[in-house]
């Protein structure tokens, strides 16, 4: 049985499941900059290097984000998985440390389909223990829909 790498992402109410092979790095948190305009989820833009880049924080409110303590945030920088974005590279929001694991395709036990249109399935999986629910993403959706001015 063949392992993959794996990152989980803690996000406000779930975590992410996201290929290792796509995360290009870990960040601490900083304030984003202010955008005019976003698609859902997108909280500001972050410059990498001269990029500016989205930054999202994945099925959270506007109000509960202001309510957070971030200083155990971090910015994940996720490289796009499809030619439908028009960002090479986007961050995501994490709440809390990310995690890196190795699961087989034995280990992930579906739990049914996913109730937003960026969810592809919840999942549970050997070994992980939380009380936020596990989310498989569809990225190829949200990078579709990215948008930030």
């Amino acid at each position: 049985m063949e392992q993959i790498s794996i990152t989980l992402v803690p996000t406000a109410h779930e975590t992410l499941i996201l290929p290792s092979a796509i995360v290009a790095h870990i960040y601490p948190y900083a304030p984003p900059l202010l955008i005019d305009q976003a698609s859902e989820f997108v909280i500001g833009g972050l410059l990498i290097g001269t990029d500016k880049l989205p930054l999202l924080d994945l099925f959270t409110t506007e109000a509960e984000s202001q309510e957070e303590d971030r200083n155990s945030f971090r910015v994940v920088l996720v490289s796009a998985v499809t030619s439908q974005s028009p960002f090479m590279q986007y961050a995501i929001l994490a709440h809390g440390q990310p995690q890196i694991a190795n699961i087989g395709e034995n280990d992930l036990t579906s739990l049914g389909k996913g109730s937003h249109r960026y969810i592809s399935r919840y999942v549970s999986f050997n070994g992980y223990d939380s009380d936020k629910h596990i989310i498989l993403p569809n990225l190829p959706a949200l990078e579709a829909e990215l948008t930030m001015s």
